[in-house]
């Protein structure tokens, strides 16, 4: 008959573990596992200290001079290696020529140093995923006290005088027969990994100031399995969450007592998604937050939020409200609900409702003067214009600088596209209003320039801030959102010729729902980590997919809603095709790492568009990706800025477009390239970026609709896990 695991089954506990993080909540566990009785050498004391194996690598290299040695080093004396010299000597360690002897070279290398005694230790296989744990113990099992019988054991851990009462929940696997016994090499393996282990975690002691343990200094090579019948044993470990991050996800110790690890992690989840031993109702209370979110709910939470931000940036902007676009007034009020957060997604919005809001205001101010004739001032080309705008700005009363240059170096088809056909970008709006202040002294840009000199100065950093928040390589945006959203409030009032407004609310945020937002951002960090496990290895790559899961999530329950919130949706529908996008450049970023874009490519490129198209269609098309049905890619894609397509190949990213065609354009000179299997697995991917690209649009104008967006991060989600397992 087979042992099983029950209330008899002993318990296990190597102590708190959970230092140097500091936890909140928790909930203790018991997880069965066979233990392995194991020979490991014994311990054996370094054959030489810190010093002593200074000078004898020094002695290798030929200094053996103590003043020599003491120089190279830093000391001031050469007293201390005198000492240390003479010690080597009389230990046999070196000659009388200050060479290394034999028996130094032996103690250097373990080979005199291993002794015959052996210590009997043990290796752990899961009980539930029938794998060797990458863990090792020396000595006997450190058993505990504990109260099977009641409902939930009560565990006696610590000091015997004053014990710590805890409850846990056993997790018992069902009965099934013995699992097979770990091979010499597995039992090495997981000696290696422990060792490692052991070091990473005194270095995190020694970082918290908390004392360490002595490290074991194992020979992996001479551990060897002793017996083929396991015993039985239940582990406690603890499932924790950090009691400063109420965002974070939960955490669980090491089964062997060295700190906070992924041993256990893997099989919790498992159990939990697939409803056992009600695992799943243990993480939902231990977090403090149900996953379920009522999408009636949101949408009347969300509304309240952006009716009480409108309200504010109202009483901010005092009359100048009532003259500016009410969609100006959305997406300011948008990017006032983010002004006080430090959460850098949110921070990168802002910049991004900031803009929008200053784009929207200049087209506004265009169509109030609409002279098309004000073009003829203008040259064909971009360069012919600088010195004329520029000049027109400082005759008006604006302080200029090398940041307003991008707003003078401006095409006639720019500016053109301005006014005849209501184009939202900034510099091209910027100009045409320039142009009709310079007739019209009664112009808005008039009154500005006379009242907020560095007006242009502003609104250059709005946009080199909103350009680099707007991709995964962004700068620095630590300069402080409400000092900026006041200074463009001002700007916003002496645009329109109005005072500030008197007695200005605060503004209280809503009250009710705001766990509404931890419970989307816990079912968006609980559904990557499901889909994508390991991933949390790389955290750039990990919290840019948990923004873009919580956006897709948000876009899901409004979408379904019954409560009018189109506004709303269409904004969080920007912030889902943001929010991919970047995650998109962080894989591309990735992919870069691994196989940096090639320089000729660089050479490669021409300053005709569509000359540079027709090249990247032939090299995708030799890699083995799909093109349309007209044998073509997106033109998002393949009209990128040449000199983006550039940078983008000598490793300075622009934007992911031209990341993309430097990579599909390097990849076609290398066989061994990551594209070429993303290729041969999704054929689809360039034209599903290029569907991802399109939808992304201009500033926050989203073609899509919600339905179409979420396919199109489905497919998104899809490609980046191939990608993750092609370069990782």
């Amino acid at each position: 008959m087979q042992p099983v695991f029950d209330r008899s089954t002993p318990v296990v506990d190597f102590g708190d573990t959970a230092s140097p993080r500091s936890w909140g909540a928790r909930q203790w566990i018991l997880w069965p596992v066979y233990a392995y009785k194991v020979l490991i050498p014994s311990r054996g004391n370094p054959p030489f200290n810190v010093f002593q194996r200074v000078v004898l690598d020094m002695c290798q290299a030929g200094i053996h001079d103590p003043e020599q040695i003491a120089k190279r080093l830093g000391f001031i004396s050469p007293d201390l290696f005198v000492s240390v010299l003479n010690q080597l000597q009389s230990i046999d360690a070196l000659d009388s020529h200050f060479a290394l002897t034999e028996h130094a070279k032996r103690l250097l290398a373990d080979q005199a140093d291993v002794p015959d005694v052996e210590d009997v230790g043990y290796v752990f296989v899961d009980a539930y995923s029938r794998h060797l744990w990458p863990r090792m113990h020396r000595g006997g099992l450190p058993l505990i006290s504990a109260d099977m019988d009641k409902f939930r054991p009560e565990l006696r851990r610590g000091d015997e005088g004053s014990p710590e009462i805890v409850k846990a929940t056993e997790l018992r696997p069902a009965q099934s027969a013995l699992p097979n016994e770990p091979s010499a090499f597995d039992v090495q393996k997981a000696a290696r990994h422990h060792a490692r282990r052991v070091r990473a975690f005194e270095r995190e002691k020694s970082q918290s100031g908390n004392s360490s343990r002595a490290a074991d200094r194992l020979i992996a090579q001479k551990v060897k399995l002793l017996g083929t019948e396991p015993e039985l044993v239940y582990f406690a470990a603890a499932i924790f969450m950090r009691k400063d991050a109420r965002q974070s996800s939960w955490f669980v110790t090491d089964p062997c007592g060295l700190g906070v690890s992924e041993v256990l992690r893997a099989g919790i989840l498992k159990l939990a998604n697939e409803g056992e031993n009600d695992v799943k109702k243990m993480l939902e209370q231990l977090a403090g937050q149900a996953w379920h979110v009522d999408n009636d709910d949101l949408a009347l939470y969300l509304v309240e939020v952006n009716r009480r931000a409108a309200s504010r940036v109202a009483e901010h902007l005092g009359e100048a409200a009532s003259l500016l676009p009410p969609k100006v007034i959305e997406q300011l009020a948008r990017a006032d609900e983010k002004s006080q957060s430090k959460k850098t997604k949110d921070i990168e919005t802002f910049y991004s409702d900031v803009y929008a809001a200053i784009e929207g205001t200049f087209s506004w101010l265009v169509t109030l003067h609409p002279d098309i004739s004000v073009l003829a001032a203008l040259a064909p080309e971009s360069s012919d214009n600088k010195h004329l705008l520029r000049q027109i700005a400082e005759r008006l009363g604006f302080i200029t600088s090398d940041k307003t240059n991008i707003f003078f170096n401006i095409s006639r088809r720019v500016v053109n596209g301005a006014l005849r056909y209501r184009n939202t970008n900034l510099p091209g709006c910027l100009a045409a209003a320039l142009l009709a202040a310079n007739v019209s002294s009664q112009h808005s840009l008039a009154t500005l320039a006379v009242r907020n000199p560095n007006a242009l100065i502003l609104l250059a950093e709005c946009k080199k801030r909103r350009d680099n928040a707007g991709h995964y390589t962004s700068a620095d945006l630590a300069t402080d959102p409400v000092q900026l959203r006041n200074d463009l409030f001002n700007l916003f009032r002496n645009l329109v010729g109005t005072d500030a407004a008197n007695n200005l609310a605060t503004g209280k945020g809503v009250s009710w729902g705001a766990d509404i937002s931890l419970r989307i951002r816990s079912q968006a960090v609980q559904g990557i980590e499901k889909a994508y496990p390991g991933v949390d290895e790389h955290p750039d790559i990990h919290s840019r997919m948990i923004e873009m899961r919580e956006a897709f999530l948000v876009v899901d329950l409004l979408s379904r809603s019954w409560v009018d919130a189109q506004d709303i949706l269409k904004a969080r529908l920007c912030a889902l095709m943001f929010a991919s996008t970047i995650v998109m450049e962080a894989i591309f970023a990735a992919l870069e790492k691994e196989a940096p874009s090639l320089t000729s490519v660089a050479q490669e490129i021409s300053d005709d568009r569509n000359k540079n198209a027709t090249l990247l269609v032939e090299a995708a098309s030799g890699l083995g990706f799909q093109l349309d049905k007209e044998g073509k890619l997106t033109q998002e894609l393949t009209h990128t800025k040449p000199e983006s397509i550039r940078l983008a190949a000598y490793g300075k990213v622009k934007s992911l477009q031209a990341t993309i065609a430097a990579q599909v354009l390097s990849a076609n000179q290398q066989k061994d390239h990551p594209l070429r299997d993303i290729a041969r697995n999704c054929p689809c991917f360039l034209l599903h970026l290029g569907q991802l690209v399109e939808a992304r649009g201009h500033g926050d104008d989203v073609s899509v609709s919600a339905a179409e967006a979420q396919e199109i991060v489905k497919l998104i989600e899809t490609d980046i896990r191939l990608v993750l397992e092609v370069i990782y």
